[in-house]
């Protein structure tokens, strides 16, 4: 079995709280081994893993799935596609129509069909009431060129938004102002003394814990302009997607980051920004690990800001296993990227945040770097379906790092008290 499936499961049983991973497996003529003499117990801390040919998908077979699905949290079934089941689609609803909870279906790296299975008695998707309150805080200095933009796409997420700019220069704050009222719901010029010679995105992520402690929401999130987060079923609005994480009894969102590179010198800030921007990578860079930037209101301290912004940490927390989709767009174009690198950000660091290893994500660009990219060496965004073809990485960023950094939390780890920020 494929060394990707295979990581993928165990790190379904890490998030899910499993002991073990259960091969389960068809032996022909009709003979079934699915999880053969585990108990109902042990089946609740197993996570099933089986791979199979269309037609060995008998009556007798499914049934003994479902039944151990009864129990098992959740199971990873591969496919060899035929005239039968020849895509991730038809797998999904073959499936479905034998009663079973399948959310996600797609590709494995080595081209097998691949189903994700939930427990029989799992949560399905359904619309949120109209009184679920999600809010964002969206940190912004000298984004005036997709401000709007940005607002915009989560207002229609249906996404309120709160946003703390750091004294921009450039207009950006004077945009939001236009849609306070409509969407946004405060905008602050941090810190209130005026404009500071260094970016304190320390002081603004403390300020973020005290505002989540007084606004009456159900969910906050930290979202930078530049992004743009999607729930991971395909269709499904980013609202609707943290109301089914709330309901199925999870607190915390973690991200799987798609960086978006320019391919040209200059950006039009009235065309989309999806449109100009469709090339892209996997971010493997150490401090997108975790992504932890979205969480349930638990009506006490939080804790963000050691962590720069990366892993909120609270008592009780615990992370959703399927992770949501976040794309980048942190430089536009040749013209933006030497403007916001050398002009606005390198001589703007805090020292002090800089002697933990925060704001290292320029170093080693030197005046007249190149922030272009040839599209040949890149995904396009516009082609091939990124929700099937990348199935277990964007789920669980699985292929994309090598290892954890040395401050990964687990997904399950209990904080008995908030760190102090």
């Amino acid at each position: 079995m494929e060394m990707l499936v295979d990581q993928f499961a165990a790190y379904l049983a890490d998030a899910l709280g499993c002991s073990q991973v259960i091969s389960i497996s068809s032996s022909g003529g009709g003979h079934t081994h699915v999880a053969r003499g585990e108990s109902a117990a042990a089946l609740e801390r197993s996570i099933l893993i089986g791979r199979f040919e269309p037609r060995s998908f008998t009556d007798v077979l499914l049934s003994e799935i479902h039944r151990a699905l009864e129990h098992a949290p959740a199971g990873l079934l591969l496919v060899r596609s035929g005239p039968r089941i020849a895509s991730p689609l038809e797998l999904q609803r073959f499936l479905s129509e034998h009663q079973f909870a399948v959310p996600f279906t797609g590709w494995t790296d080595d081209q097998l069909l691949l189903a994700v299975l939930l427990n029989n008695r799992s949560r399905r998707l359904r619309p949120q009431p109209a009184d679920f309150r999600v809010v964002a805080f969206m940190p912004t200095f000298n984004e005036a060129d997709i401000i709007s933009q940005s607002l915009r796409y989560l207002i229609a997420q249906g996404i309120e938004i709160y946003v703390l700019d750091n004294w921009s220069n450039d207009g950006t704050a004077e945009q939001v102002e236009g849609f306070l009222g409509h969407g946004v719901i405060g905008l602050e010029r941090f810190p209130q003394s005026g404009p500071v010679a260094t970016y304190e995105w320390r002081r603004i992520l403390s300020r973020l814990e005290e505002l989540a402690r007084t606004i009456p929401a159900d969910w906050f999130m930290l979202h930078d302009a530049d992004e743009r987060r999607y729930a991971p079923w395909t269709g499904v609005s980013l609202k609707r997607g943290l109301y089914h994480v709330d309901c199925s009894g999870f607190n915390c969102v973690d991200h799987v980051v798609v960086h978006h590179w320019p391919t040209r010198a200059r950006f039009d800030p009235s065309a989309s920004l999806e449109s100009q921007l469709r090339f892209y990578t996997f971010s493997d860079h150490p401090g997108h690990f975790h992504q932890r930037r979205a969480w349930k209101n638990p009506h006490r301290d939080v804790s963000i800001a050691p962590s720069a912004g990366h892993d909120v940490r609270f008592p009780g927390r615990l992370v959703y296993p399927f992770k949501f989709l976040l794309r980048h767009y942190p430089i536009r174009s040749q013209e933006h990227g030497e403007r916001k690198v050398f002009a606005e950000r390198m001589g703007r660091w805090n020292p002090d945040e800089r002697s933990l290893g925060w704001h290292r994500q320029y170093d080693g660009m030197p005046p007249g770097t190149s922030f272009l990219r040839d599209p040949a060496t890149l995904e396009n965004a516009a082609g091939r379906a990124f929700d099937e073809q990348y199935l277990i990485q964007r789920l669980s960023g699985i292929g994309v790092f090598g290892a954890p950094p040395s401050w990964a939390t687990g997904p399950r780890e209990r904080f008995d008290s908030v760190p102090v920020s």
